[in-house]
C-alpha cells in the first residue's frame, strides 16, 4: 500500500486536474482556472470565527483563492471577484443559487461576458482645486488594504470597524492626489495605508463624495456581467454564498 503522503500527492493531481476557463471582466478575456478544493471551502468557513473582523478576512481568504487557483499568472482586479468566485462557486459546490425564493442557475454567468471600460477602471476627477487620480485597484493592492484594516480592527466595536471599513473602501480607489494652487503632488502609493486613509480622511466633503460616486459607478459596471435571463443577479460574498 502507498504510504500517506503518497495518497495525498494522487488526491492533489485529481483536483490540479479539474480546470474551467473563466472571463475576466478586466481583461476581456478567458483564463483558466483550478476548482476549489474542500480546504478552501474550509478556510472560508472558519473566518466566521473572526467576529468583527470577519467579513475582512473572508474577503481576503478570497483574493488568496483567486490567484491560488489562477493557472495563468495575471493581476487580476478587484472588479473580477464576484464573476470569478460565482463562476468557480456554480463549478465547485452547486450551480443553484438562492435568491428571494426564487432559484438561479450560475452557470448562466457565461451568457453575459462584458469587459470593464477602461474609462471605468481608471478615471481621473477635479475637483475642489484636487485632482484626484481613481482606479480599481487590483487584488493585491486590495490585500494591503486589508492587512493593515484587520490590524487597525483589533479590539474595536463593530460600528468602530464598520467607520474604518469605510473609508479603507473609498482609500483603495485612489493612487494619487494632486494640486496646482496647494503645491501637492502625492501618490498614496508611497505613504503607509493608514497615512493614506488619514489624508482621505481630510478631504473636502465634496470630492469625497464624488469618489463615492465613482466606486458606484464601478459597481454598475461590474453588475453587467451578473446578469442571469435578463436581471442583476444580486450576489453578496458571504459565508452563506458557499454554505446555501
Amino acid at each position: 500500500m502507498k504510504d500517506f503522503k503518497q495518497i495525498l500527492d494522487a488526491v492533489k493531481t485529481v483536483s490540479d486536474g479539474q480546470t474551467i476557463q473563466i472571463f475576466v471582466p478586466s481583461d476581456g478575456k478567458k483564463r483558466i482556472f483550478k476548482l476549489l478544493t474542500a480546504k478552501q471551502q474550509k478556510d472560508l468557513i472558519k473566518t466566521v470565527a473572526e467576529k468583527n473582523i470577519s467579513p475582512i478576512i473572508f474577503v481576503e481568504t478570497l483574493n488568496k483563492i483567486i490567484n491560488a487557483n489562477s493557472v495563468e499568472k495575471y493581476e487580476y482586479s478587484v472588479s473580477d471577484r464576484t464573476y470569478i468566485i460565482a463562476v468557480l462557486r456554480a463549478h465547485s459546490v452547486s450551480k443553484d443559487l438562492i435568491v428571494n425564493a426564487d432559484v438561479i442557475d450560475l452557470t448562466k454567468l457565461n451568457d453575459s461576458n462584458t469587459k470593464i471600460d477602461n474609462s471605468v477602471l481608471e478615471r481621473i476627477l477635479e475637483t475642489c482645486d484636487l485632482k484626484i487620480n481613481c482606479r480599481v485597484p487590483s487584488l493585491k493592492e486590495d490585500s494591503d488594504y486589508n492587512t493593515a484594516l484587520i490590524d487597525v480592527s483589533k479590539n474595536k466595536s463593530a460600528s468602530d470597524v464598520f467607520g474604518e471599513v469605510f473609508i479603507y473602501e473609498v482609500s483603495k480607489y485612489i493612487t494619487s492626489i494632486s494640486s496646482e494652487v496647494l503645491g501637492l503632488d502625492i501618490k498614496l502609493g508611497d505613504l503607509a495605508v493608514k497615512q493614506r486613509c488619514q489624508l482621505i480622511e481630510s478631504l473636502p466633503a465634496k470630492a469625497y463624495n464624488e469618489v463615492i460616486e465613482y466606486v458606484n459607478q464601478v459597481r454598475s459596471e461590474e453588475n453587467k456581467n451578473l446578469i442571469i435571463d435578463g436581471r442583476v443577479i444580486d450576489i453578496e460574498l458571504d459565508l452563506t454564498f458557499f454554505t446555501a
